[in-house]
């Protein structure tokens, strides 16, 4: 496995998807917390 560099949100998020994660929950809002953000992407990334 390679290393990366992660934020704190980041890291979190991609440790939850690695290790089952397959729902996340949040409320939109404005400012976008950057944990709804980098969890949505991490999703889109390993969907088939």
């Amino acid at each position: 496995m390679s290393k990366i560099l992660l934020h704190g949100t980041e890291a979190i998020c991609e440790g939850a998807m690695r290790n089952g994660c397959r729902a996340f929950f949040g409320y939109p809002i404005t400012p976008q917390p950057p944990s709804t953000w980098c969890t949505a992407r991490r999703a889109r990334a390993s969907a088939p």
